[in-house]
C-alpha cells in the first residue's frame, strides 16, 4: 500500500544467523535512529507498564493517512537556498576526504540529507531550510553510511560526525 516504508531494527550485539547489510543497501535506509537505554525513571514506567499486547491495543495513530499523504505532498516545496545545498555536498565532501573514513558520504546520501531536512524545516514549520535543520538530520542520515576503518560505537560515530560538522563552515545568514 501507499506509503510504503520500511522499519528494521538491529541489536547490535548478537548477529548470529544475520550478517550486516552491505554498504550499498544500507545506503538505500534514509537514517539510522539510535535509542539508547531508557532512563532509570523510564524504565520503572516500563516494567509498570502493562503486557506488551495489552499497551500495543492502546497504541493512537498521531497522524491519520490523509494528513500523512499531505504533508508528503508539502516536503518538496520546501524552499533550499543554493547556499545550502553546498553545504550539504561540502559537508559529504568532507567525509570524503577525511583519513578516518574509508567510505563517506555517496551522492544518495547528500539527497537523503536535503530530503531529512526539507520534512524537519516543515516540521518545524517553515517554508524554507535552514543549517540548523541539516544539523539536526545529519547524525541519523551519515550514521549507518560511513565506514571508518575502526570499529566505532553509535556515541564515537556521532562524536566524529561533530568533528566532521565543525570543519565545514555553515553558510551566513543574509541581513
Amino acid at each position: 500500500p501507499d506509503p510504503f516504508f520500511v522499519l528494521a531494527t538491529q541489536n547490535p550485539i548478537e548477529y548470529e544467523g544475520t550478517y550486516p547489510l552491505p554498504e550499498a543497501q544500507l545506503d538505500r535506509f534514509l537514517m539510522q535512529l539510535s535509542l539508547g537505554y531508557p532512563t532509570p525513571e523510564q524504565e520503572v514506567l516500563l516494567l509498570a507498564a502493562p503486557s506488551n499486547r495489552e499497551a500495543l491495543a492502546n497504541v493512537k495513530p498521531i497522524l491519520d493517512n490523509q494528513t500523512f499523504e499531505a504533508l508528503k505532498q508539502l516536503v518538496p516545496t520546501i524552499h533550499v537556498e543554493q547556499t545550502i545545498l553546498d553545504y550539504i555536498v561540502r559537508l559529504g565532501n568532507q567525509t570524503r576526504e577525511d583519513q578516518r573514513i574509508r567510505l563517506g558520504i555517496s551522492p544518495r546520501g547528500n539527497q537523503f540529507c536535503l530530503l531529512a531536512a526539507k520534512a524537519y524545516a516543515l516540521l518545524g514549520g517553515r517554508s524554507y531550510v535552514i543549517p540548523d535543520d541539516v544539523l539536526a538530520v545529519l547524525p541519523a542520515v551519515y550514521r549507518h553510511r560511513l565506514l571508518f576503518f575502526e570499529n566505532l560505537t553509535t556515541k564515537q560515530k556521532d562524536a566524529y560526525i561533530a568533528v566532521i560538522v565543525k570543519k565545514v563552515q555553515p553558510p551566513m545568514r543574509r541581513s
